[in-house]
Parts: structure tokens; C-alpha cells; sequence
């Protein structure tokens, strides 16, 4: 008991932290307001501007080749593939700026497109693509960001990469944005500004 008493005051203090953390969270929501869970569920990445395309999925190619890119579906009505979001904490929601693994959980998985099917960066093109080899960095070098500080209601985010090359330089994180190729694919890549402004709408049940 006189054990329990001398770190009392370490765990108050401790609660205290971890009470006014979870409060002062700036959860991301999804298209229904309701908070975006860590390493469960699924969600199909929606433009906020329609007009220009989908949801993101990945570019089909016949013969299929790896790695495919991560493109915004050519059609509006197309809702693409859905994704999950992960932290490797051990939290229930995610917030924004929390480091990030984001992998689409495709009903239909091939040889490049696994279940989960890991986003990853191509170092000299910058082009989101999919890793056929898993998980390359676990504590996450995505991010989501409110398109629109200061509104909090807002269902609105972009997501961002912050890779260890941009760490090595001291550079902030980069928006994720479309460029359109030579083939008028709209693939999702590393940008300087000129986001892709998304939200995220609840997508089926989907255990790993």
C-alpha cells in the first residue's frame, strides 16, 4: 500500500495528460461527422470538387504490371476502392497530423493489388503507388490535414506525405495532389501545394 501512495501522484498527473490529449484531439470525421477509427473499418476517398473524376482506386493495366499507381477514377459515379487508415498506436480515432499507414482493402485482390494493398512513395517520380512487399514504413509517412483551417465541422481534409527523404532535409510535409500523364490518367502524387481535397465516406465492413 505505501507502494501505491508514492506513485500517486504520478498517476494523477499522468491521467491528467492523457484526459486533456484525447480532448484537445482534432479527430478526423468522416462524410457523416462521426470519427475516423484507427486500423478498422474502411473508407472511399471522395473529391470534394466534382467533375474531374472519382474516388481513388488503381490504374488497370493489361497485362497487369507492378507496382500500380494509385489514380482518381475517371468517372464521378465511381466511388473507387476503399482504404483504411492506421496508426501504430494503440488509439481508437484518427487525428489529424498522426502518422499514417493508408492501404486499400480491395474486394477483388491480385498479384499487385494484395489484401491489404500498402500505399507507398516512388522516390524519383513521387507517384503513390502499391507495394506488393507490405508495410515499408511502420510509423506511418502519410498524414491528414483539414483543407480549411479554423473549420472545425469541416469534412473536408487533404492528405499529406512526410517521408524520410523530406525529414533528411528538413522540408515541411507535402500535399498529395492529381497529375494528369500521357495517357490523361489522374494519378495521385507528392505536390507542392494544389492538394487533392478529399473526404472520406464509411465503406463496408471489411475484417483483416
Amino acid at each position: 500500500m505505501k507502494n501505491l501512495f508514492q506513485y500517486l501522484p504520478l498517476l494523477v498527473l499522468l491521467f491528467a495528460f492523457t484526459s486533456t490529449t484525447t480532448v484537445l484531439a482534432d479527430f478526423v470525421l468522416d462524410s457523416d461527422g462521426e470519427p475516423i477509427r484507427n486500423s478498422a473499418g474502411s473508407y472511399y476517398i471522395l473529391p470534394v470538387l466534382r467533375g474531374k473524376g472519382g474516388g481513388l482506386e488503381v490504374a488497370q493495366t493489361r497485362p497487369e504490371t507492378c507496382p500500380l499507381p494509385v489514380v482518381q477514377a475517371p468517372l464521378d459515379i465511381s466511388k473507387g476502392i476503399p482504404a483504411r487508415f492506421s496508426s501504430i498506436l494503440r488509439i481508437a480515432f484518427i487525428f489529424t497530423g498522426l502518422p499514417l499507414n493508408i492501404q486499400f482493402v480491395p474486394s477483388e485482390p491480385s498479384t499487385c493489388l494484395p489484401f491489404p494493398a500498402p500505399w507507398k512513395v516512388e522516390k524519383e517520380s513521387l507517384a503513390v503507388t502499391i507495394s506488393t512487399e507490405g508495410i515499408e514504413d511502420f510509423r506511418g509517412p502519410f498524414q491528414i490535414q483539414r483543407a480549411n483551417d479554423g473549420e472545425e465541422d469541416s469534412t473536408d481534409y487533404k492528405i499529406q506525405y512526410c517521408g524520410r527523404e523530406y525529414d533528411s532535409k528538413n522540408q515541411d510535409c507535402m500535399d498529395l495532389g492529381i497529375s494528369i500523364d500521357g495517357d490523361q490518367s489522374r494519378r495521385l502524387v507528392v505536390k507542392d501545394g494544389d492538394p487533392l481535397v478529399v473526404r472520406n465516406r464509411p465503406g463496408p465492413a471489411i475484417l483483416l
